[in-house]
């Protein structure tokens, strides 16, 4: 059975990868808005070149970050459930006294 120091531990380990989510989430969206200047950019600087196929490839890229945005936030959100009904036999510590 889990003692209170693994679930503390665990928690700690999930806040952790929650911010690292979040960390990587904002690199891509500023890597993301970055590349949206840079293909209007180029747009603007050559009205003639067919740019779909390359704006086509990069949209999915703003989805996969949104979806990583809201694992991450899932994630962030978890927390030990608690039994219903604490057993008499199992104190907080988690371990049983019997």
């Amino acid at each position: 059975m889990a003692t209170q120091a693994d679930v503390d531990a665990l928690t700690a380990e999930v806040n952790q990868i929650s911010t690292d989510l979040n960390s990587v989430q904002t690199d891509l969206d500023d890597s993301t808005t970055k590349l949206q200047a840079e293909i209007d950019s180029l747009a603007a600087g050559n009205p003639g070149l067919d740019l779909s196929a390359l704006q086509a490839a990069v949209e999915p890229i703003d989805e996969a970050v949104a979806n990583l945005g809201d694992h991450a936030k899932a994630l962030g959100d978890l927390a030990p459930s608690q039994p219903a009904t604490p057993d008499p036999a199992v104190p907080e510590t988690g371990e049983p006294t019997a």
